[in-house]
């Protein structure tokens, strides 16, 4: 009998953590019998509290090179010597609360080719004798620098929804992290940019944040044999691995075939949290529900894949055919299934 097919998915941010009273949403705009039922099917078991994509898909793949460093690898023209250090570089909206500044990220603040690019001339105008470069990368950009300015800033997911004071370490060494990301404050304020896309109605960047830094990362050893999704570190692993790399729309071509690996990332419901976008976490749940659940039930029943499912809050459920006999088993309600802020 050939092996069954395993296909590990991760939905970072499906189950949250959301805002507090988001359940209430989740009951109005309910029911989510598909979800429901994929998840009854599962054995729960508990997770490494790994709550970003970056975090799962270093988990499950067994990858430590620096998300900066995977993404630099994917870069035609790099800046900067062999031995520089290359940043994520994250739009950020920077909103006032009194006297504070909240930081959120994610879908909302996604920049166009036009604002990348734009945002990378100055920028580069203002820093690039001094050693750091910015470069269009994806959806968002990559620092290089000849001398890291510190030690690195914690990452994205951990500071979107907080106030910037408190994000931002203490310490001497951050000193030269903290006059960038002012300085950076200031270059923006009135940046070209972000007049075109107050005329669109977007939300400003008016802030970057830098994380995770490496240097440019090497070949890879390939834990999957398919990587299908649209974040960009897939597109980095899947070149330096040799396996390449599919859009989330390859789902529609059919299931994995026998004794295949692959792994599918979903990550609509964190780039929604990232900006505090409630209405969009609701429609990528939508989407899991209408879509994905379905599915991945199919090809449960019907091709007797394994399904490992991770979503991203300590939570993770093995699914397969042999537990197609917990019918009785009582789907569990969605809104029990979340984890609030």
């Amino acid at each position: 009998m050939a092996p069954r097919p395993v296909v590990t998915c991760l939905l970072p941010g499906l189950f949250g953590p959301v805002p507090a009273g988001a359940s209430g949403a989740v009951q109005d705009t309910g029911p989510y019998p598909n979800l429901q039922r994929l998840i009854a099917l599962g054995r729960h078991r508990p997770a490494h509290g790994a709550p970003s994509s970056e975090a799962l898909i270093a988990r499950v793949g067994g990858i430590n090179e620096p998300t900066g460093g995977l993404l630099a690898s994917m870069l035609a023209e790099r800046p900067g010597s062999r031995d520089a250090i290359h940043y994520r570089a994250s739009p950020a909206h920077l909103q006032p609360d009194r006297d504070r500044l909240l930081l959120f990220a994610g879908e909302l603040v996604r920049p166009d080719a036009a604002d990348r690019q734009g945002i990378a001339e100055r920028f580069n105008a203002l820093y690039g004798d001094d050693g750091l470069w910015l470069t269009p990368a994806g959806d968002e950009w990559l620092l290089t620098a000849e001398t890291p300015p510190g030690p690195d800033l914690p990452a994205l997911a951990e500071v979107t929804g907080r106030y910037l004071d408190t994000a931002l370490p203490g310490g001497s060494e951050f000193r030269r992290w903290r006059q960038i990301l002012n300085e950076t404050q200031m270059m923006l304020f009135d940046h070209p940019t972000n007049t075109q896309r107050a005329r669109r109605g977007g939300l400003a960047i008016n802030g970057l944040w830098f994380w995770d830094g490496g240097a440019v990362a090497g070949p890879l050893s390939a834990a999957f044999d398919r990587l299908i999704g649209d974040n960009p570190l897939l597109e980095a692993i899947g070149g330096l691995s040799g396996i390449g790399h599919q859009p989330l729309t390859a789902l529609e071509a059919g299931p994995p075939m026998p004794g295949m690996r692959d792994l599918v990332v979903a990550d609509g419901s964190e780039k929604a949290l990232l900006g505090g976008d409630i209405a969009g976490w609701l429609e990528a749940l939508q989407w899991v529900e209408r879509d994905l659940a379905p599915l991945l039930t199919t090809w449960v029943r019907r091709h007797d894949a394994e399904i490992l499912l991770h979503t991203g809050n300590g939570r993770a459920y093995r699914i397969h055919r042999a537990n197609r006999w917990r019918f009785w088993h009582r789907p569990p309600r969605l809104a029990d299934q979340l984890v609030e802020q």
